[in-house]
């Protein structure tokens, strides 16, 4: 008897591709397969869907709390404009004997700082020749937005009182990140132990005052400086300052505080390239933490006198 001729080859009886009009390979039929096929397309529409809601929604939302961050930004700035002029007026045309030196090598405009000498009346209750203290202060900024002129009045009433008051510049983002700035305000201090002789001060009487986040930068540097071993070859150590003081300092950039910054209309992303785009880097650059790890090693070395003003 003559064999039907059929394209599809049988097996025993058994058509390998088609029963009853149903494809049946068994490992496309299988409910394990099904159930990786229905995961995968749920995970493709579901990423889909988070994307489509990121660009529709989410950045657009964006896009409106930075405008109204920056809007509040404008009307704290105008308000507080008045006031700022006339520091600004006072630093750069009415005040006497301050001078602009630079602090580095071939360094940037912003490696400078301001030298406020004591005001004539301090000079003579002080007498003429004798040697001032001295206080660093280190402005601050956001980490973005900060200048040496910031500390303007301060040190105009500072020096009322017979101090010779040193203002610090320095990079800020994106010029640098935490660990320049850290740098920059090293070799300032540097500078003032070598060189604040020569304005009347007294380097063995210099204390270091921080604000914002200048605060925290000058933090970061005493805990950093405060674990070079004893007997290493530096210009200047921790115990060499009369005291520190922090006024409104963050000292830690932990997930709260990021997180505060994100609903003020920060975005995260921009939080990461300025503090540190890991957590482990943040918390390299945290202060606090670092104390907390190996208090024992940092305290003993620090200032005698250390405070915070929150």
């Amino acid at each position: 008897m003559r064999e039907s001729c059929n394209p599809r080859h049988k097996l025993g009886g058994f058509d390998p591709l088609e029963t009853d009009g149903k494809l049946i390979l068994p490992f496309l039929s299988s409910p394990a397969v099904l159930h990786l096929c229905r995961s995968t397309l749920h995970y493709v529409l579901r990423t889909l869907g988070t994307w489509l809601v990121t660009f529709v929604f989410h950045v657009p939302l964006q896009g409106v709390r930075l405008s109204t961050f920056f809007a509040r930004l404008a009307l704290y700035i105008i308000f507080l404009w008045p006031a700022m002029l006339c520091g600004l007026i006072y630093w750069a045309f009415a005040g006497k004997d301050i001078f602009s030196v630079s602090y580095k090598d071939k360094g940037s405009f912003r490696h400078t700082v301001d030298i406020y000498l004591p005001s004539s009346t301090a000079k003579a209750r002080l007498g003429e020749t004798a040697k001032t203290p001295v206080l660093i202060l280190v402005a601050g900024g956001a980490f973005i937005l900060g200048h040496k002129g910031y500390v303007t009045m301060l040190c105009r009433a500072l020096r009322r009182a017979g101090i010779l008051c040193i203002a610090v510049d320095y990079r800020y983002w994106p010029q640098t990140n935490i660990d320049g700035m850290v740098d920059d305000v090293e070799h300032a201090i540097s500078w003032s132990f070598k060189n604040c002789s020569q304005y009347g001060g007294d380097p063995k009487r210099i204390a270091l005052l921080g604000l914002s986040s200048g605060a925290h930068v000058a933090g970061l540097l005493l805990t950093r400086r405060a674990a070079v071993r004893p007997g290493s070859k530096t210009s200047w150590s921790t115990s060499d300052l009369v005291g520190f003081i922090g006024l409104g300092g963050i000292y830690e950039l932990h997930s709260r505080f990021m997180a505060h910054l994100h609903n003020k209309g920060i975005d995260f992303f921009l939080q990461r390239l300025v503090l540190g785009d890991t957590q482990s880097l943040r918390e390299s650059r945290s202060p606090s933490i670092l104390l907390r790890r190996d208090g024992s090693r940092y305290l003993q070395s620090l200032p005698c006198r250390f405070a915070d003003m929150a």
